[in-house]
Formats: C-alpha cells, structure tokens, sequence
C-alpha cells in the first residue's frame, strides 16, 4: 500500500511540476550578421551560444538573407523555420566519412 501511495504522489508532483528552457537562442534567432553564403572554412561559433565541436562546417539560415542561405528557400532546398525566421543545418553523413556538427 505504501509503495502505492509513493508512486501516486510522484506522479502528481512529477506531472505539474515546470521546467525552464537552459539552450540559449534555441530558434537561432539571435545573430551577429545576416548569413551571405554557406560556409566553407571551420569557424567555431556559429551564431551566439552555439559552436561546432569538430572541423564541420554547419550553416546557419535566416529569412534576412536573399542569397543562398535564406528561408524558406535556400542552396539546400526548401524549408520553413519552426520557429521564427532562423535554423541551422548541418550534414549528418556524406559519401567519404565527412560529419558536422552542432
């Protein structure tokens, strides 16, 4: 009966207990500079408070930017952003070995 009750009441707090979101710019939409083109060389920052781990090279979209790096259309195709204008892309896998990260 006690161990019952236990997961009765864990449950209860567990269910309406609230949570904050600890990623900073989650939706990319904070950023130094409107993206002009994909990236080619290995730059450790991406936009703020996200970074590459690796030599990858992850791009960042945004609906500010009218060349190939826009949203929803861009060099990679078509895509809306979830949330807000920017989202970041990066190529899980490529003939060769080659990953990215972010």
């Amino acid at each position: 009966m006690n161990l019952k009750l236990i997961g009765l009441f864990l449950f209860l707090v567990g269910n309406n207990g609230y949570s904050q979101n600890l990623i900073e710019n989650p939706d990319f939409e904070i950023y130094d500079v409107c993206p002009n083109k994909f990236t080619t060389k290995f730059r450790k920052t991406i936009v703020p408070f996200w970074e590459s781990p690796s030599s990858g090279t992850p791009d960042y979209f945004n609906a500010c930017s009218h060349e190939m790096l826009g949203v929803p259309e861009n060099w990679a195709g078509k895509c809306e952003a979830v949330s807000g204008n920017g989202y970041a892309g990066i190529y899980l896998w490529k003939k060769g070995g080659f990953r990215e990260y972010l």
